[in-house]
């Protein structure tokens, strides 16, 4: 029988102290590792390229973006495992995750024997550091060889290419699930004691749990979607740690053994139970630094947190600032419906916009009469154009909306002198400043622009849009 090509696909971020265990241990049984490097700031790529260098088969990609979006990650090196490397069994695990198997036997041997429509649905088996033991040795599953009993523990998934492109199944959250339609429910085989379960050690050093713990509950606190009393255990244990700035071996191995699991901690032991390493070559460790600087991961999640609340601030502002655009828009809409449905106006005033050049032509003593006949063409050119916005103008001047006046005729004999501005994209005082003609002229700008200016396709405002 042909031997099956095995690969695994993994997110790594941060796992300096266990990623040379891992990708040295996990080539024992696979043909290829696709590990994504989620943009850690510790040695962890390093680490892998100088595994890679090293001649051990993995794929090393880089992630343009941080965000951890693990599930739709995951799902695109799956694809890329099944479509570029054509791989038969998939294995997707964490850096924290080793492939063992309960018969004695290398995992591989139980892969290779998967049905092409199937799955294994396997087990965890936690491991729990048991301080004052083998401290001095690098390699993870020979420093800590206590795993934990009694404890409900959660299931990865392991898959074959078929299941992918037969069937279009995904990755899950976490890949303890495989994602698939209704339809196919008959077609797919799920497999739950195959004799493979996936050796995890989530906490592994005091430091590391200290910043599990830390980076841990900032992630749990910012997720929209948590429960009330989710991870209250590692809440807990954050709050010592603010409180003291330091934890104890004891709070480390709880919270190892309380990781991931809905059984109370008062029920869980702990036994020595050493994982098998006999049928593994080229495991000693190179590469791993002595001591494990952990805080730039801590650094960068605070930053991370602190770049999300700046941008949904702006963003809540941004929107605070288009809700508020457009009540405006509407008030000045009903504010313009009424004034041209002469609500609360005179007659005299009616008839002021009715016949605007009669009014113009009984003002002329104090423009002029040619100043006046241009006027008259100016208030038709201003009215055609709309280039004096009336639900602006009556929204914007209360005094103006409530005497009922022409705003167009308001803004000609008042409103310009006064300061105000008859749209938010015209300011006559900077149309007077910039066009030494307007000055010139002594025309009213509005005016002026509407005769002239418009023509030029000249400037009325170097402020923004504004309300």
């Amino acid at each position: 029988m042909k031997s099956k090509t095995i690969f695994s696909i993994s997110m790594a971020k941060n796992e300096m102290d266990i990623i040379e265990s891992f990708v040295r241990y996990n080539s024992n049984i696979l043909d290829g590792m696709i590990i994504l490097d989620n943009g850690s700031t510790d040695d962890t790529l390093k680490i892998l390229k100088q595994l890679q260098k090293e001649g051990l088969l993995i794929i090393i990609l880089e992630d343009e973006d941080r965000e951890f979006n693990q599930a739709f990650k995951m799902n695109k090196l799956l694809i890329k495992a099944v479509e570029e490397f054509n791989a038969d069994i998939i294995v997707p695990l964490d850096a924290d995750e080793f492939l063992i198997s309960t018969t004695g036997e290398n995992p591989r041997h139980i892969l290779e024997k998967i049905e092409p429509h199937s799955f294994y649905h396997v087990p965890w088996k936690t491991y729990v550091p048991n301080f004052g033991q083998n401290e001095l040795k690098k390699f993870m599953p020979s420093k800590i060889t206590f795993v934990r009993e009694n404890a409900e523990e959660m299931n990865k998934v392991i898959l074959t290419g078929e299941l992918v492109k037969d069937f279009s199944a995904e990755l899950s959250k976490g890949n303890h699930r495989l994602v698939y339609k209704k339809k196919y429910e008959n077609d797919i085989k799920q497999i739950l004691n195959s004799g493979i379960q996936v050796a995890h050690f989530p906490i592994r050093s005091k430091t590391q749990g200290m910043l599990k713990i830390s980076i841990g509950w900032l992630n749990t606190v910012c997720d929209v979607n948590r429960t009330k009393y989710q991870s209250w255990h590692r809440q807990q244990m954050f709050n010592e740690l603010k409180r003291t700035g330091n934890l104890e071996n004891e709070d480390i191995a709880t919270l190892a053994k309380i990781y991931s699991t809905t059984t109370k901690l008062e029920k869980i032991t702990t036994k020595e139970d050493p994982m098998d390493l006999s049928f593994c070559k080229n495991i000693e460790i190179k590469y791993t630094p002595d001591t494990i600087n952990f805080l730039p991961d801590l650094l960068e999640t605070c930053e991370r947190i602190s770049l999300d609340y700046l941008n949904c601030k702006k963003e809540y502002i941004e929107e605070k600032k288009r809700l508020a655009e457009k009540v405006h828009k509407l008030n000045s809409r009903v504010i313009k419906m009424k004034y041209l449905n002469n609500e609360g106006r005179s007659k005299a005033q009616i008839l002021v916009s009715k016949f605007p050049s009669i009014y113009i032509l009984l003002n002329s003593k104090k423009t002029g009469f040619n100043t006046a006949l241009i006027y008259i063409k100016g208030y038709r050119a201003i009215k055609k154009n709309n280039l004096l916005d009336i639900g602006y103008y009556l929204r914007r001047y209360y005094t103006v909306r409530k005497s009922g006046v022409d705003p167009i005729m308001h803004y000609l004999y008042h409103g310009f002198s006064e300061g105000k501005k008859p749209s938010y994209s015209f300011d006559g005082e900077y149309y007077i400043k910039k066009y030494d003609d307007v000055k010139k002229s002594k025309l009213n700008p509005l005016v002026h622009y509407s005769l002239y200016g418009i023509k030029k396709g000249r400037k009325t405002t170097h402020a923004k849009k504004g309300l």
